[in-house]
């Protein structure tokens, strides 16, 4: 196999997990950062640079790697900073995991949401081929267009349902804050022969979905607990009554499309840490409830609301976030859920 020289956007978490993952396939040569304080120093021995300071390189590809992989690859495109052939973004692991699934001749879940979706789930517990659809930072108008993109691919007789994550500020999430990101592009990559058409492409989707997904190991430590309320607090008070309105708006389109398709989906309100629960303002909790309920009895969804299950705290990698052992108890909750449907 040809090695690649790379890389990694996203001088962080994510990228320290990807690097692990890419490392033994790859010729890593540093990463990308925008944030100053984190460039001109190194990680994991790899230097850290700024996007000016590389691109005279030519650099083979570009992975992003950061959290915010949609909108660093909407600049990149819309700046023109870089042939969109050598950029590759997070979502290219979905292109992999949907590539596999088109593959497989069983009934398929599609599972969308943010990060806490992405960690939230043990395929294993299932019975299902599950398709991971979910990203960090996604937001409603990307999970819409990753299911149509996936019903087309798949065709809707092979997804028997749609596992639709939903948490308190989701309506709320700032629609203006992410206006550049072109879904056009979101499953460009499938097509390239020097991505997909090569053994790395394998070795890729086999390994970093594991590595990356194993890597969020940890579990939840005192200073998270007496941090969380506060985190909980800032989210619930950040409402933008223009970009509810479009939140609801998109789902309310996803919805109708799945009925159209004769698809089920389902309403999966994620788990999180008492500690942060008790942040939560009473006023979003409130509103956030009466809309999911509203869609529930329009769409005749059904609605599991693990935000009020009991996990214990070995099950939480952070206030929010489940880890391995936590994704298994939350998946066994979501399986004997849909089993008394």
């Amino acid at each position: 196999m040809q090695t690649k020289s790379i890389y990694l956007w996203g001088a962080g978490g994510n990228g320290r997990a990807h690097m692990h993952a890419l490392r033994p396939h790859v010729k890593l040569a540093g990463f990308i950062d925008n944030d100053p304080q984190k460039q001109d120093t190194h990680l994991c021995g790899h230097p850290v640079h700024g996007l000016p300071d590389i691109l005279d390189s030519a650099p083979a590809a570009i992975f992003i790697a950061s959290s915010w992989a949609l909108d660093i690859t909407s600049q990149l495109l819309r700046e023109k900073a870089l042939d969109p052939t050598r950029v590759i973004d997070f979502t290219l692991s979905l292109l992999l995991e949907l590539e596999h699934a088109q593959r497989q001749s069983g009934q398929t879940i599609l599972i969308t949401g943010n990060s806490y979706a992405f960690n939230g789930f043990n395929a294993d517990v299932f019975d299902h081929e599950m398709l991971n659809l979910a990203l960090s930072s996604q937001d409603l108008a990307t999970d819409y267009a990753l299911v149509r993109e996936a019903v087309h691919r798949l065709s809707a007789s092979r997804i028997d349902a749609v596992f639709i994550t939903l948490y308190h500020y989701i309506f709320d999430y700032e629609a203006a804050k992410r206006p550049g990101i072109d879904t056009s592009h979101i499953y460009s990559f499938l097509d390239s022969p020097n991505i997909t058409a090569s053994a790395y492409a394998d070795i890729f989707h086999h390994d970093l979905n594991t590595k990356v997904r194993d890597s969020f190991s940890q579990t939840i430590t005192p200073t998270m607990v007496r941090n969380a309320p506060a985190s909980a607090h800032s989210r619930s008070n950040k409402v933008y009554p223009a970009s509810q309105k479009r939140n609801v708006s998109t789902l309310n389109a996803m919805l109708a499309f799945l009925h159209e398709k004769a698809i089920r989906p389902i309403f999966l309100i994620m788990p999180m840490h008492d500690s942060y629960i008790a942040g939560i303002s009473p006023t979003q909790a409130t509103a956030f409830y009466a809309m999911v309920s509203e869609l529930s009895k329009t769409y005749d969804v059904p609605v599991l609301d693990a935000l009020k299950n009991q996990y214990p705290d070995t099950a939480y990698g952070d206030p929010t976030h489940l880890n391995r052992y936590g994704s298994r108890l939350f998946s066994q909750d979501v399986r004997a859920f849909m089993d008394n449907l």
